[in-house]
């Protein structure tokens, strides 16, 4: 199974095979059987930690907070889609690729990128080509 991110030919394993400051990026998986999924991924989460005990009694002054932002990689170098008939498929041995059709700098980039692709290949009028069932929770293939 070829489960490498590819973008443009060329493979992408690491943060630093992209371009500086990448926040995300639109993706499509291809399985052997022809079918597609179209979503993106964001490459990083940020989240706030709370100073324990130890690290809060060390600050004397009550003006300064007692939590900090932690950037966490994702699961990206893994990551299929969040498509459970997709994750299925796979997971039944079918061989499949990982291609990057856009890279996105920041969140709102990454979400316009995502739809204008979703729209484009008309995702949801191909239900025999494509997995995605809907576009940002709001249009869904039934309602077509």
């Amino acid at each position: 199974m070829n489960t490498i991110w590819t973008h443009k030919g060329l493979p992408v394993t690491e943060v630093s095979d992209m371009p500086e400051d990448v926040h995300g990026f639109v993706y499509c998986v291809k399985t052997s059987d022809g079918r597609k999924y179209v979503g993106k991924k964001t490459l990083f989460s940020n989240r706030k930690r709370k100073f324990g005990k130890k690290e809060s009694a060390l600050i004397t002054d009550k003006r300064k907070k007692l939590w900090e932002i932690v950037r966490k990689e994702s699961d990206w170098k893994c990551y299929i889609g969040s498509n459970s008939e997709l994750k299925e498929v796979i997971d039944s041995g079918v061989d499949y690729t990982k291609e990057i059709l856009h890279y996105a700098f920041h969140k709102k980039q990454l979400s316009y990128l995502e739809n204008r692709e979703l729209y484009t290949q008309m995702v949801l009028e191909q239900p025999d080509v494509y997995y995605n069932s809907n576009i940002g929770g709001s249009f869904f293939r039934k309602d077509t």
